[in-house]
């Protein structure tokens, strides 16, 4: 499946996870932000990049990717299993509740957040999510089968990577790795940032291709 057909599926209400994996510069973001770009038009959609700051908060990632629809519903709509997860939204703190209990809150909190809208939920640098985070992502893509929802979630590689980030990238129903430019689009590149011409681009383009492997972000620098 590509990326479109999860998305298809997601709105008539067969979710999947998707894993993108690979190192730093290689186009990650900008893949996510075409997913956001030209994704349906009836997706409520829910972000959330990693932070270092914010990776010993238990569950901060989650509030962070959720608070914003949290706030736009009405808390009435919270109802049950639901309702356990909303102090981590109102009070910030869930020392009262157990880390099951929140998961199984979390899960409902964002199956109810679906029910109006099919919801596109997207995270980068996964590698920087707290723990307790990734394991709500992991229960919740275990039980994305019969949800309107979709998560495609961001990962670099060559960095240390915890156990629960590992457990998510198994649970993933497609995993996608972009690829380095060809020389080709290295030149394309090369001369819409640079203005240069080809000739005079042929004469370096062996070098750039050796020195950035074709990553796109070495390549701008």
């Amino acid at each position: 499946d590509t990326v479109a057909e999860v998305l298809d599926r997601a709105v008539a209400g067969d979710g999947r996870t998707v894993v993108i994996r690979g190192p730093a510069g290689i186009g990650k973001t900008s893949l996510l932000d075409t997913v956001v770009a030209h994704r349906p038009e009836q997706f409520r959609t829910c972000r959330y990049r990693g932070r270092d700051s914010e990776t010993g908060h238990p569950f901060a990632a989650m509030v962070g990717l959720l608070d914003q629809a949290v706030f736009d519903t009405d808390p009435t709509e919270f109802r049950g299993a639901s309702a356990l997860s909303l102090p981590l939204f109102f009070e910030g703190r869930r020392s009262h509740v157990h880390e099951f209990q929140l998961l199984h809150g979390l899960h409902w909190l964002t199956v109810s957040l679906s029910e109006h809208s099919p919801l596109l939920l997207v995270v980068d640098d996964a590698q920087l999510v707290d723990p307790q985070s990734l394991r709500f992502l992991r229960y919740l893509a275990d039980r994305l089968a019969g949800q309107r929802i979709a998560l495609v979630v961001a990962v670099r590689t060559g960095t240390p990577v915890r156990p629960e980030l590992d457990e998510l990238i198994a649970a993933a129903d497609i995993h996608l790795e972009p690829k380095p430019l060809t020389q080709n689009a290295i030149r394309d590149l090369a001369a819409k940032i640079s203005g240069l011409d080809d000739p005079t681009l042929d004469t370096v383009l062996g070098v750039l291709a050796q020195r950035t492997g074709g990553n796109p972000f070495y390549v701008c620098e």
